[in-house]
């Protein structure tokens, strides 16, 4: 670490190390970066069974040097897969909501300090309707896969699909929804090892963007709160 900050090594001298055991993990003595995570979200940890021995503390004096040696933040690690029957079916009055508001849903992220260059996915979002709705959170851990139990959810964003997928109830689950979004609009603020941020706050002002009546009242929504235009 010492060597990164004085500029006597380059970063990418440790990529090489990614398969060695070279980093001290628990009880265990060393072990290999590409099977360590930095522990930034201890809600999805806490899923996983048998995972402490591969966590490692976001805040620990060496940190920056393990991410260059391939340590991950758990939460950029995981996938989640979307458990539906069925195929689906598309939404076109959600996916029509969705995009009217869609200039005020990236105000919001601008707001929140999210780069306005990193929020194109929004605009690739398609909108599937599914009667019952679980999700699996996936680790890969060396040649494992570790899945989650499957746990019923009432929206999921795939972003790997391209999918929200919103269980069809009258009226929607706005919240749920607006979590989706805010979530992977955090991800596009992580920087590096750290404790992965909360988004309650985004979520409630995305919230309020799409059950607002019109969006005239949106935009007057966001200006009370004092998004910046």
């Amino acid at each position: 670490q010492e060597a990164l900050e004085a500029g006597e090594l380059r970063a990418q001298a440790l990529v090489p190390l990614a398969d060695k055991q070279v980093i001290p993990a628990g009880s265990t003595g060393l072990a290999r970066p590409d099977e360590l995570f930095f522990a930034d979200a201890p809600e999805i940890a806490a899923r996983f069974s048998a995972l402490d021995a591969h966590l490692v503390p976001p805040e620990h004096p060496q940190a920056a040097a393990w991410a260059h040696a391939g340590v991950r933040p758990l939460s950029a690690a995981v996938t989640v897969a979307a458990l539906a029957p069925g195929e689906g079916e598309p939404a076109p009055t959600l996916q029509a909501r969705l995009l009217q508001r869609m200039p005020l849903i990236r105000r919001v992220a601008r707001g929140e300090g999210a780069p306005e260059d990193a929020l194109g996915f929004l605009n690739a979002i398609r909108i599937v309707n599914v009667e019952k709705l679980q999700q699996e959170y996936r680790l890969a851990l060396g040649e494992d896969m570790r899945r989650s139990a499957p746990e019923p959810v009432q929206a999921l964003l795939v972003l790997g699909e391209g999918v929200l997928y919103v269980e069809g109830r009258v009226p929607p689950p706005w919240l749920p929804i607006a979590r989706e979004l805010a979530r992977e609009i955090a991800q596009t603020m992580a920087r590096g090892p750290g404790r992965a941020q909360p988004v309650g706050g985004m979520t409630l002002a995305i919230r309020e963007v799409l059950v607002a009546e019109s969006p005239t009242a949106a935009e007057e929504t966001l200006d009370a709160l004092g998004y910046p235009d």
